[in-house]
């Protein structure tokens, strides 16, 4: 089996797995699954699938062609972790508004205070990700606040 990495037109690289038949083919059927945003395909090349970057971060792989290596785009993987953080920190909003509206259905002033200062706690989580000019994904892991206090 060989490994293949393909450039779209959107910027992204897209894997594919060549298990018989020729790479025209599979790129032919990679086409008819494809975005519209993703084509054409600007090129394709085998890959060792071995030492490949982290694929937690899969939309930030960047490919090298002149050194025929694939890295990550380090500004980019601190967005897609912060998207993921905003996502996580969703459930914790909701959770937040229904404790909210029984504080002030109870004219629970001190509940109230409280449940405003998690809530911009919340909001901030993302300041020190934001703020990061990371080194490496261990960087931006390390960042990452954990939520399990809310």
């Amino acid at each position: 089996m060989k490994s293949f990495i393909i450039k779209r037109s959107d910027g992204g690289i897209s894997l594919a797995e060549l298990h018989n038949g020729s790479i025209e083919s599979l790129i032919k059927e990679w086409e008819k699954c494809a975005k519209p945003s993703e084509l054409p395909v600007l090129y394709y090349r085998e890959i060792n699938r071995e030492g490949l970057p982290n694929s937690e971060f899969f939309d930030a792989w960047i490919d090298d062609v002149s050194t025929n290596t694939l890295s990550i785009n380090l500004d980019k993987a601190k967005d897609i972790q912060i998207a993921k953080l905003r996502g996580r920190r969703e459930f914790f909003f909701d959770k937040y508004d229904k404790m909210m509206h029984r504080a002030i259905d109870l004219e629970d002033e001190a509940e109230k205070v409280q449940i405003r200062i998690k809530k911009q706690k919340l909001r901030d989580c993302t300041e020190i990700l934001k703020s990061l000019i990371p080194n490496s994904i261990e960087d931006i892991k390390a960042a990452t606040p954990s939520l399990d206090e809310f």
